[in-house]
């Protein structure tokens, strides 16, 4: 029999998984696939694989990072790729700490083109394990914000006061209002009395695609 490279996909959509795995089948490859987390654990510890394809965005239960961690952790041979619809890794709610070294990210935009994939995936098989990947680039209006700037806006979305922020960040009210007042600029929120700044700016953080990620301690 010919010998094929096993692929795990894990996606939440059924219609995006089924999109996936046909295009790996296409390509080549034997494919399973897994809806969640806790499945394709159960997957994994019957079967060979290669790589996991995983969104990292599961619905509820464990991310598809926190698969991504334990698989690095327990089968490190097998070569990850994460999938997102956020085009800004911040947006994402990712720090590039968080992924396993040696994978790769692939915005969900780019699957449309089914030979981006295959090539990512192929590339990613080959690919030194030090080395972490993505194609993703900051983009849209949060784009133009710096990373200070970006966390602010997250905590603020948070439901955050300036207080709780400044404490939470170790500095001023004074610090993080001007931080937000440089936010407010780089969106090109108007200064008018009828328009609330903080509201508009969080209006903004979602509609790009910003999550909030896990509450912040406020002990």
């Amino acid at each position: 029999m010919e010998w094929k490279r096993r692929v795990l996909v894990v996606e939440d959509d059924p219609l995006i998984r089924a999109l996936i795995s046909e295009s790996l089948v296409n390509a080549n490859f034997d494919v399973d696939h897994s809806p969640d987390a806790i499945q394709a654990k159960q997957i994994l510890n019957r079967v060979d694989a290669d790589a996991a394809v995983i969104d990292i965005n599961l619905g509820q239960g464990p991310s598809g990072v926190q698969l991504g961690q334990w698989i690095h952790r327990t089968m490190p041979h097998i070569a990850l790729i994460f999938l997102t619809k956020h085009p800004d890794p911040r947006s994402a709610g990712l720090n590039s700490w968080e992924l396993p070294p040696g994978s790769s990210m692939l915005s969900k935009d780019r699957i449309a083109n089914l030979g981006a994939l295959v090539h990512e995936l192929e590339s990613t098989l080959r690919s030194s394990p030090a080395v972490t990947r993505h194609d993703l680039h900051a983009s849209g209006p949060l784009s133009r914000i710096t990373k200070t700037q970006f966390e602010i806006l997250r905590l603020t979305a948070h439901g955050l006061t300036n207080a709780a922020i400044a404490a939470q960040r170790k500095t001023t009210e004074r610090a993080v209002e001007q931080r937000l007042q440089a936010v407010y600029q780089a969106l090109d929120i108007p200064i008018n009395p009828d328009v609330n700044p903080r509201a508009q700016a969080i209006r903004i953080f979602f509609e790009s695609g910003g999550i909030t990620g896990p509450p912040p301690s406020l002990s």
